[in-house]
């Protein structure tokens, strides 16, 4: 698809007794050489009112030249209060943060965090959602953007998780180990606990050698998902995945690997959403 398309994604919302259908509509546009690749993610999703948690920022340079007058901004929604940013960045308005990165070298990679805490006021069901947006001189009007939502419950949920490499940024062409650990923190035992990973374009791995128990459903390549069944966890149980990725070749300095984990189990009042940005660096 050729840059300056348009991508129109129409969503149409009925239910009983509503007074008429809700229809919205969302056009994204394509942009086939961005400059810079940038990436928001969360240290948890779903989130409990009261909660600390952290947003977090990765950018990095894919472009042939250093980038001057680099701003990076964060939107943050209403529903969080900002307790502290990281290397600089300062709150300009209530929920905008922005850092001045001046220069950034050829295949340079950063990550910047802004940890929040949710409102007590917050209500189960009620959607957070964050934006983050990339300008620098002689780009684009917006170099790049990236959203992040999460979902807020009424009470933590049983199971936690962390994902974590063995190095960061990695190297194409090489390997890299991804450690993932799912832990049942609560008293009572947890049923059908289901663990999928969406491969990234950037990694492949095969399901019987390089994953730490099989991997299910793929065969693990590029934008297939990788499943595993736990059954039942008892309480205060931990199941460890590994997986021996193999990075592809060829990729530019600067680009991100984003790496989505999604864990759902019986009874738990909504899905875990994570994921783990690591950069290219050669």
């Amino acid at each position: 698809m050729l840059s300056g398309n348009l991508i129109t994604t129409p969503v149409r919302v009925t239910a009983t007794g509503l007074g008429d259908t809700i229809n919205l509509l969302n056009t994204v546009s394509v942009f086939n050489s961005p400059s810079a690749d940038l990436a928001l993610s969360a240290s948890t999703d779903p989130v409990v009112a009261n909660e600390a948690f952290t947003y977090r920022l990765d950018f990095g340079n894919t472009s042939a030249g250093s980038l001057s007058a680099v701003a990076l901004r964060a939107f943050l929604p209403a529903g969080v209060t900002v307790s502290s940013i990281s290397d600089g960045g300062l709150e300009v308005n209530p929920g905008e943060v922005v850092w001045d990165e001046g220069s950034l070298g050829v295949g340079a990679s950063l990550r910047r965090e802004i940890t929040v805490i949710a409102d007590a006021g917050l209500t189960a069901g009620q959607i957070l959602t964050a934006t983050a947006q990339l300008t620098h001189d002689g780009g684009q009007a917006m170099d790049n953007t990236a959203e992040h939502a999460m979902t807020v419950v009424s009470t933590a949920l049983p199971l936690e998780v962390e994902i974590s490499t063995s190095a960061n940024p990695v190297v194409a062409d090489e390997r890299v180990l991804y450690t993932l650990t799912i832990s049942n923190s609560s008293l009572l035992p947890v049923n059908d606990v289901n663990v999928q990973l969406r491969v990234p374009a950037e990694l492949s791995f095969i399901w019987s050698t390089d994953a730490e128990p099989d991997a299910a459903g793929c065969s693990c390549n590029p934008a297939q998902e990788a499943m595993w069944a736990f059954g039942t966890m008892a309480a205060g149980a931990s199941r460890i995945i590994t997986i021996n990725a193999a990075v592809a070749g060829g990729l530019s300095d600067g680009t991100l690997v984003v790496s989505p984990v999604r864990v759902t189990a019986a009874g738990m009042e909504d899905t875990i959403n994570l994921q783990h940005t690591t950069a290219i660096d050669n």
